[in-house]
């Protein structure tokens, strides 16, 4: 399988399209129109098909989720296959990156990543991904 190109640059670069950590609720807003869920108000969750956002008090995109249920990604700019570790692995040699384990949250959870990238993933066992994080918890309390 080709990996998702939305997929690889959040897995390169933590982008995915005009997400990316920083932007504002407003930006979102103006970009992807009304969220299909909303947690409450700042601080607060925004879900956009199996997009997940998290919005510091002041409104700061702090945390960006894929976590998608099955074969197939919604995200903003559409549906897309599901990718497998197998998927990332070979992405990453032939983009000569490194991919490698970590267990950054509880002993014994695997999660792999791009060293540079800061994009965090993990996993179902028959192999297809479960989550794709990217967190800068500093801009939490901004």
């Amino acid at each position: 399988m080709i990996m998702d190109e939305q997929l690889a640059e959040f897995c390169v670069s933590g982008r995915l399209g005009s997400l990316h950590i920083g932007v504002s609720v407003t930006e979102v807003s103006e970009l992807l129109g009304e969220p299909d869920g909303v947690t409450g108000p700042l601080p607060a969750m925004h879900l956009y098909g199996d997009v997940q956002l998290g919005f510091s008090v002041s409104g700061t995109l702090w945390h960006l989720a894929v976590e998608p249920c099955g074969p197939r990604i919604t995200l903003p700019e559409g549906d897309v296959p599901s990718m497998t570790l197998e998927d990332l692995a070979a992405f990453a040699e032939e983009k000569g990156l490194i991919l490698e384990q970590c267990e950054p949250f509880t002993a014994g959870e695997v999660w792999w990543r791009l060293p540079d990238s800061k994009t965090l993933l993990s996993f179902e066992d028959d192999g297809l991904l479960a989550a794709a994080h990217r967190s800068e918890p500093a801009l939490l309390n901004d």
